[in-house]
């Protein structure tokens, strides 16, 4: 049980946190569409502000239920019950020890010696610690029959329960609602995806044009240079020789 209660409260723990930062993305998506529009906005208006919000809205409710279903009556068993075991079994042996040794004495003391008015004091003390012990003994073997195998068991049952149709309940409705946005969001996949399509066609059409442009460089540049005039042998005559 103590186990089961600490990866509880890590689940939880981890689920808040979890939450936080997927608010905190939100707010940036959001923040960023204001200086880039064209790269958030489309997303943030056909899912990030609709289905994304409701997702992360199952999930701060199931942090909830794992937190009220689960956690809180498991911590109060254990609390309350399972950690006062030893104490009350502790408690009970005492008092069974107390008992039996006022019998002891009861018994030793009835003798025909005894008064009657003070033989009938002693039964009455007797019967008196006697339904006390039996009154005590009853509690405790109901305790140790309720935390091993009965009501408690059942009570461990009956939350685990709580928290599975909760949590598979809150699932569907939210897959519910979502499912009625999902026409926006393969809207969106469309044409993102033509998008896609052209760019890419560019793309592969600027990689041709530069291998074009590697392969024929060689060839112009051997033309243009052929084309360039040599320089004269000898330079033009001087003073006045021919």
């Amino acid at each position: 049980i103590k186990k089961v209660l600490k990866k509880a409260e890590a689940a939880q723990q981890a689920q808040v946190e979890c939450n936080t930062a997927m608010e905190t993305f939100l707010g940036a998506l959001q923040e960023a569409s204001g200086s880039n529009a064209s790269a958030f906005k489309p997303a943030l208006d056909h899912y990030f502000t609709k289905i994304a919000q409701r997702i992360l809205e199952y999930e701060s409710q199931n942090g909830v239920l794992l937190q009220k279903q689960i956690i809180e009556p498991i911590s109060k068993l254990y609390n309350l019950d399972i950690k006062q075991a030893d104490t009350k079994k502790k408690d009970f042996d005492d008092e069974s020890r107390d008992y039996y040794a006022y019998v002891s004495r009861y018994l030793g003391q009835r003798t025909e010696s005894l008064k009657e008015k003070k033989r009938a004091e002693s039964d009455t003390k007797y019967q008196n610690k006697k339904r006390n012990f039996e009154l005590k003994r009853f509690d405790y073997s109901t305790f140790m029959q309720d935390l091993h195998g009965g009501r408690k068991e059942q009570e461990l049952l009956s939350q685990l329960t709580k928290y599975a149709d909760g949590q598979a309940k809150s699932f569907m409705s939210t897959a519910k609602k979502v499912e009625n946005l999902i026409p926006q969001l393969d809207a969106l996949v469309r044409e993102v995806a033509e998008a896609d399509k052209e760019y890419k066609l560019q793309r592969s059409e600027r990689e041709n044009k530069r291998r074009n442009l590697e392969k024929n460089a060689p060839a112009i540049e051997a033309e243009a240079f052929a084309q360039v005039p040599s320089n004269p042998s000898t330079g033009p005559a001087q003073n006045g020789q021919a």
